[in-house]
C-alpha cells in the first residue's frame, strides 16, 4: 500500500506542482529521483528513523532539502568538504532539532531501502 500521508499532502499542493512518489517499500529513491525534485517529502514510523536519516544524508549529497513530519532537513558541509552535517529545523518554531555530523567524504555511504 503507499504511503497515504504523503499522497494526502500531495492532494493538498496546487495542481501545476510536478509530483512523483516513490514507494521504498518496492523501489529505493534514486539519485535521479532526488536530482529531479526541488524538495523531497518523507513519510515514516519509528522504526524506520535510520532510513530517513538516510534519505536525509542522500538529499545532503544531491543539495536537495528533506521535509518530515514538520522538520526541514538540511545539510551543510565546511568550507573545505572535509566535514558534512544534517540540520533538522522545526518547520513552525524555526528552532534546531538536531546538528549532527555525518562524518568526512571518505567515510559516508548511503544505502536506502
Amino acid at each position: 500500500m503507499p504511503p497515504l500521508g504523503l499522497l494526502t499532502v500531495a492532494g493538498l499542493l496546487p495542481a501545476d506542482i510536478a509530483l512523483r512518489l516513490a514507494d521504498m517499500n518496492f523501489q529505493p529513491l534514486s539519485d535521479e529521483d532526488i536530482d529531479w525534485a526541488d524538495m523531497v517529502f518523507v513519510s515514516a514510523m519509528l522504526i524506520q528513523k535510520e532510513g530517513l536519516h538516510q534519505i536525509a544524508a542522500q538529499g545532503r549529497q544531491r543539495n536537495t532539502p528533506v521535509v518530515a513530519g514538520g522538520q526541514v532537513w538540511l545539510t551543510t558541509a565546511t568550507v573545505e568538504g572535509h566535514d558534512f552535517f544534517v540540520i533538522s529545523v522545526d518547520a513552525e518554531s524555526g528552532a534546531i532539532r538536531l546538528n549532527e555530523r555525518l562524518g568526512s567524504p571518505n567515510s559516508l555511504t548511503v544505502a536506502v531501502a
